[in-house]
């Protein structure tokens, strides 16, 4: 099939939108996060296609999209060699930054 390379570097751009966006979220609880994304995605995936319907801002192609960011972030969770990744905070120095940190 033609034209992966057309898509990858769509995805590349898409993922660093979302991380300028949300930060490096999907990463602060390890893989618990990541399969709880994708969990997420899968269920939304069923959901539009079972119900033909979409979310507002989130169509199928969206999810698509969504799903496949995380399987690029979980491999580079699993490699670990990304300075992005050694560079997250750890959980105890985001405990300062909520209002609550007594839920921790």
């Amino acid at each position: 099939m033609e034209g992966f390379k057309e898509y990858t570097d769509k995805l590349a751009d898409f993922l660093e939108q979302k991380n300028k966006d949300y930060g490096n979220s999907a990463f602060i609880l390890g893989e618990t996060s990541i399969l709880v994304r994708i969990h997420d995605k899968m269920m939304r995936i069923f959901n539009l296609i079972k119900n033909g319907a979409s979310f507002e801002d989130e169509s199928l192609r969206d999810t698509f999209w969504d799903l496949a960011g995380y399987g690029i972030i979980g491999t580079m969770y699993l490699d670990k060699e990304s300075e992005f990744i050694n560079n997250l905070p750890k959980l105890e120095e985001l405990r300062d930054l909520y209002e609550y940190p007594e839920v921790w």
